[in-house]
């Protein structure tokens, strides 16, 4: 997992939380974090970059856009 510090401030979990865990595991809301790796898996069986815009929500309850771009490594 790469997390930066606008995450962590947005998620409000320390990345030192997140290190070692999957979205799943460290995101309250399960579809979105189920959405992200989904999307991580289709690159990774594909071979291919992807462009991609994902949502998070924020503990108070503002939904987030953002652009991500997948490769595999």
């Amino acid at each position: 997992l790469y997390a930066n510090r606008a995450l962590e401030q947005l998620s409000k979990i320390p990345i030192a939380d997140m290190l070692g865990r999957t979205d799943v595991e460290w995101n309250p809301n399960k579809e979105e974090a189920e959405a992200v790796s989904a999307a991580e898996c289709r690159v990774l069986e594909s071979g291919h970059g992807q462009d991609l815009e994902e949502v998070f929500t924020t503990p108070g309850g503002r939904t987030r856009s953002f652009r991500s771009l997948k490769s595999p490594l």
